[in-house]
């Protein structure tokens, strides 16, 4: 997962200067990232409580192979009005724990170790109407093998130009003296303490109708949480069975601030065995 702010698009299309007309700070902070490897060997159970209500939980053993995570991320550029100075203010830290795998060590063997849960329930309302509900991934890893943390202590550059007689100084930089001036205010401090990352957990709240015994509405809504911040998304759908073999679905979902997703799915069940393939955004393969 990456998550950026709406400045950082700014910066890039139409500059700093953008934000002297607006009279505002740069404001970068909630630039995530995240990328986890891992394992889960979970058991889990549902239970029927009575004709309307069931209920269903996972418990997880987690084994962290790969992790790249930011814990905290406040970035700031300020454009000074009158002389054009920049300040730029940092204050990060990044955690990683990147193990190198061998094959006798990639079911066991590993120091990262966590738990998580999964819960969820269905409640039929009547012949017609049912609900259901979800929390999926709540828990964390230990991250212990070869774990590194890089910060940025609330570190503050100025940079106020570059004097014009630089340019006519064959014996003078000024682009490695801001390289150099760059280094020694951001280059971050390494450590290497254990550190806990969470799983990205996700909320799901959903309704069906069903016209008859082979067609159902659906409504789904969706939740994900990262870095402090709430993703929501929609999806409606039509799902169709056809004999006993064979299950289809077309939906529509509202996702990401985008409006135009149109998926398609398709189960096939083989005796013992279930296949199935689906999609929540098929127009890009006809759009590229």
């Amino acid at each position: 997962r990456f998550s950026y702010p709406k400045d950082l698009i700014k910066l890039f299309v139409k500059g700093n200067g953008v934000f002297v007309d607006e009279d505002q700070v740069a404001d970068f902070s909630g630039t995530g990232l995240k990328m986890i490897l891992y394992r889960e060997y979970a058991f889990g159970m549902a239970r029927n409580i009575n004709e309307k209500l069931t209920i269903g939980g996972k418990f997880k053993y987690l084994y962290g192979m790969q992790n790249i995570s930011t814990k905290k991320s406040e970035l700031s550029l300020y454009t000074d009005p009158v002389t054009y100075e920049l300040t730029g203010k940092s204050d990060m830290l990044l955690n990683t724990s990147i193990d190198t795998l061998y094959p006798e060590s990639a079911l066991f063997g590993s120091k990262n170790t966590g738990f998580g849960i999964d819960l969820g329930a269905t409640y039929q309302l009547n012949d017609k109407f049912s609900l259901s509900a979800s929390l999926i991934d709540l828990g964390y890893i230990k991250w212990k093998n070869n774990a590194k943390n890089y910060t940025t202590d609330n570190a503050t550059f100025v940079f106020k130009g570059v004097d014009l007689n630089v340019f006519t100084d064959t014996s003078a930089d000024p682009l490695q003296a801001l390289e150099d001036s760059l280094k020694s205010t951001y280059e971050p401090k390494e450590t290497s303490l254990p550190y806990r990352d969470g799983l990205i957990t996700r909320v799901y709240l959903g309704g069906t109708y069903s016209l008859n015994e082979k067609n159902n509405f659906g409504l789904l809504l969706h939740a994900e949480f990262f870095k402090k911040a709430i993703y929501p998304s929609l999806t409606l759908s039509f799902n169709n069975r056809v004999g006993k073999w064979l299950g289809t679905s077309i939906s529509y979902s509202i996702l990401n601030r985008s409006y135009n997703n149109i998926g398609l799915g398709f189960s096939l069940n083989l005796g013992p065995i279930q296949l199935y393939m689906v999609s929540d955004n098929l127009l890009p393969l006809f759009n590229l």
